[in-house]
């Protein structure tokens, strides 16, 4: 499953987020929950999409979205604070999706006639 928030950027600040992301990459993949892997942070390309980032990490269960909310370390931490920093408050739409092989699927029922 993957767990995908997209928010949109403080203005001006586009570069400087480009430079904390490439120095902070691979503390970002490093300090996360067990079960969770960091995908990465992505931007719409010629700025097309109503966000400026989306951030993806995959997971595999949903008692690992608990596991996300209660995680905590020093580096985690400071992380998610400088990121915020970079981040107009209010502004996240987040969704979790899943494979379509993995679906629960319900039918209708059939109408009795």
């Amino acid at each position: 499953m993957y767990h995908i928030m997209s928010m949109n950027m403080k203005e001006g600040r586009d570069t400087e987020f480009k430079k904390w992301y490439k120095k902070n990459r691979a503390d970002l993949a490093k300090y996360v929950p067990e079960g969770w892997n960091f995908v990465g942070i992505f931007g719409p390309t010629m700025g097309l999409g109503k966000h400026d980032v989306t951030q993806i990490y995959e997971f595999k269960e949903f008692a690992d979205l608990d596991r996300m909310r209660e995680y905590t370390h020093p580096v985690a931490d400071r992380l998610n604070a400088e990121f915020m920093d970079f981040i107009l408050p209010g502004n996240f739409e987040t969704m979790v999706l899943r494979e379509a092989d993995d679906w629960v699927t319900i039918e209708p029922k059939k109408p009795k006639r």
